[in-house]
């Protein structure tokens, strides 16, 4: 997500030399997608995580690019966290925000009109299927500081890692054999359970629910619910 928000003039690097050089790197191919796979062909396999945390992650941040290298005092809009989150860098909010609030809105639109056109250059394939703006998938007292634009990718993409460029391109082979997907299985199994029932229209945050009705405990101030055809 960064690459393409970089690729857009949205997302700006320090002009600091290591950064530029770093940039350069990436641009000539040097970059964690090629290192992966050269550690993979002589064997030695580095788990997706190591590059997200730990001490891993401080020896990559020194030769490939990272958050660290991004001047946030000239970024219009950045992406951190798994999904492909995308915020809007306003002054109002964050440390060194770049937006103000009467150019938040005509920003935003900029960007979701631009996701929904981005297809796969091999395939013509949408890469993503929806876009969706903070208001119409978050509540609550803390929806302030979601994400101002969140995406569903199309069936076979997934946005990759949090921050890092692992890759000039915005598409790479991952290397990491799954993801999370829209869809997800729900198995219970135990005493007071109904054998062999199938449970529809669950959603993720009945699960919680399910547990603490399990548990006894009270559970009626939760969005989720446990469904009454589970029980005996």
């Amino acid at each position: 997500m960064n690459n393409l928000l970089l690729d857009m003039n949205l997302l700006v690097l320090k002009r600091k030399p290591s950064t530029q050089l770093k940039k350069l790197f990436l641009k000539h191919h040097f970059n964690v997608e090629n290192l992966l796979k050269i550690v993979d062909k002589i064997g030695f396999r580095i788990k997706g995580a190591a590059i997200e945390s730990g001490k891993e992650q401080l020896y990559f941040n020194k030769f490939f690019l990272s958050k660290n290298d991004i001047d946030w005092s000239k970024t219009k809009a950045f992406s951190i966290g798994v999904g492909g989150h995308i915020y809007i860098n306003l002054r109002v909010k964050e440390p060194q925000g770049a937006v103000t609030l009467d150019k938040y809105h005509e920003l935003r639109q900029f960007i979701i009109e631009m996701l929904k056109n981005i297809k796969d250059p091999e395939t013509g394939n949408k890469i993503i299927e929806k876009v969706y703006q903070k208001e119409e998938i978050y509540t609550g007292k803390y929806s302030n500081i979601a994400p101002d634009i969140s995406i569903l990718p199309s069936e076979g993409y997934f946005p990759l890692y949090k921050e890092h460029f692992l890759s000039p391109n915005f598409l790479m082979n991952s290397p990491t054999p799954g993801a999370h997907t829209l869809y997800g299985i729900f198995m219970i199994k135990g005493k007071d359970i109904q054998k062999g029932k199938k449970i529809s229209n669950m959603r993720i945050w009945d699960v919680p629910a399910i547990i603490l009705k399990i548990l006894d405990v009270n559970n009626s101030y939760m969005d989720g619910k446990a469904p009454p055809e589970i029980f005996l």
